[in-house]
């Protein structure tokens, strides 16, 4: 009983959220309508040994999977092109101990991005940002690496919000 009265309610709210072009993020198409995307290489303006490729291939592995659209390998069958720049990591700590010692740090990374279609005109753009903590010990090699798997992980989570942003029509 208490369904058939709140049926009405909840079709009320379905075609009112329709009807106001509500829509959820990254569920439209990419900027521009285009579906066949090819990506250069991401440049490096912080020196950070293999994050360029490791980025590149972050977007071509989300693209990819995407349901907007796709990478393609060679850029004369691309519809747009995408152009990315890191442009800056920072760290800073997050937590001490008495000694003034770090005990987790955060990697803060910014990132530029451009799409473009095969005339050149600009599609999209935007900066992007990401932030990663990461477990600091006395093991320098150690903390290296948890460094170096936090950067991964802002490389991959980076790719994911830009394919979301590419789709966002609002």
């Amino acid at each position: 009983m208490f369904f058939l009265r709140s049926l009405p309610v909840l079709l009320f709210s379905c075609l009112f959220l329709g009807a106001c072009g509500y829509g959820f993020s990254g569920s439209g198409t990419f900027a521009g309508n285009v579906q066949r995307i090819f990506i250069y290489q991401v440049t490096d303006q912080v020196g950070e040994a293999g994050l360029a490729t490791r980025m590149t291939d972050d977007l071509v592995y989300v693209i990819t999977r995407s349901p907007q659209g796709m990478a393609v390998g060679d850029p004369l069958e691309a519809e747009a092109f995408l152009e990315g720049e890191v442009r800056a990591i920072s760290q800073t700590a997050l937590s001490r101990t008495a000694a003034d010692t770090d005990i987790e740090r955060r990697l803060h990374m910014r990132a530029f991005f451009v799409l473009k279609d095969v005339r050149g005109r600009v599609l999209w753009q935007r900066e992007l940002g990401e932030d990663e903590v990461y477990a600091v010990g006395m093991d320098k090699a150690a903390t290296e690496n948890r460094r170096r798997e936090a950067l991964e992980i802002l490389s991959l989570r980076m790719a994911e919000q830009l394919v979301n942003r590419l789709g966002d029509n609002f």
